[in-house]
């Protein structure tokens, strides 16, 4: 099994459950942090035994990363807006998904240890955002459910203050929702009638994603090698069709709250498996076409699927959704 994708196993649930504990805020810099200290260790590692260890670390980053970082923009931003907003934070990370392929080819051939220089790279900029991160506020519904609500009535109110100064006077505010204190462990919230079934199809579903995601487009490099594409060539072509990122992602801001989540992460899913299909036709036929094709439909399926993402947030109570999350992928 790879080491990275052990995370789905591991303490990458553990940290994302924490966050239902300690806070969306430090949860999102533990997580980072750990990133950034599994990319460093990576960069300097001296035997293969460290560099398996080391992307462990960086696997138990990321994954957490992913269920904080959507139960906190589930929290954060309002629900008719929520959809284009998580889309609009993603805009970035694709620009760096669609950039890395070619960053790769000028850094690897650069030397023996230009994957020292990737993996640099990669901790530079994490302890950057971890900076970033620092400065951001904690989640008002996490501090409510926590009945801290004088700390929650602060936040909310600095936000008004910051929007009032842009935008002048704001909408009414509309009656607030039940909220339910956590009274126990939060994976337990989930395994009840109410969420259970939810729980089930989420995990189901991200289950054959990430089958799809890094069983076969993320080794593809090296099944395409195994055909007989050169691995420079095959990286090129997938380099390329990574420009998908990008236009999936911008794509998917204009329509991210106009449609329900569940038809567009099923028009995202029915792309991704065209872009396999295509893959599959590149190995077949020795295809360069079919294989930037397929490459630029993976991406494209990749960042258009966002909105998963945000329904998987969506599904669980603010006392549990980050543990929720992490179950489920």
């Amino acid at each position: 099994m790879n080491p990275y994708n052990l995370k789905l196993l591991t303490t990458a649930y553990v940290i994302s459950t924490s966050s239902d504990y300690l806070g969306r805020r430090l949860g999102l810099i533990v997580n980072l942090g750990v990133f950034s200290l599994g990319s460093l260790l990576s960069a300097l590692a001296t035997s293969a035994g460290v560099l398996i260890v080391s992307r462990f670390i960086t696997g138990m980053g990321i994954g957490s990363e992913i269920s904080i970082i959507n139960s906190y923009m589930s929290e954060i931003t309002p629900a008719q807006l929520r959809g284009r907003l998580t889309q609009w934070a993603y805009v970035a990370g694709a620009l760096g998904f669609a950039l890395t392929p070619f960053i790769a080819l000028v850094l690897i051939p650069l030397s023996p240890v230009g994957w020292r220089y990737m993996f640099g790279l990669g901790a530079v900029g994490a302890f950057a955002a971890l900076f970033l991160r620092s400065t951001l506020p904690e989640s008002p519904r996490w501090l409510s459910v926590k009945g801290r609500e004088a700390d929650a009535e602060l936040v909310v109110a600095r936000m008004e203050e910051y929007s009032t100064r842009r935008v002048g006077s704001l909408p009414p505010i509309p009656p607030p929702l039940p909220i339910t204190a956590l009274k126990g462990f939060p994976t337990r919230e989930l395994f009840n009638k109410k969420f259970g079934f939810r729980l089930l199809i989420l995990t189901l579903f991200w289950f054959f994603d990430y089958m799809l995601a890094y069983g076969v487009l993320g080794f593809a490099p090296y099944m395409l090698v195994a055909a007989g594409f050169l691995f420079t060539s095959a990286v090129w072509y997938i380099a390329l069709g990574s420009v998908g990122y990008i236009v999936g992602a911008v794509s998917m801001s204009f329509i991210a709250d106009s449609w329900e989540r569940k038809f567009l992460v099923a028009s995202a899913t029915t792309v991704a498996v065209v872009g396999t299909l295509l893959y599959a036709g590149a190995v077949a036929y020795h295809s360069a076409v079919m294989l930037t094709v397929g490459a630029f439909l993976g991406a494209f399926a990749t960042a258009f699927a966002v909105p998963a993402y945000t329904y998987t947030a969506e599904n669980f109570p603010t006392r549990a959704r980050a543990s929720g999350f992490a179950v489920a992928i």
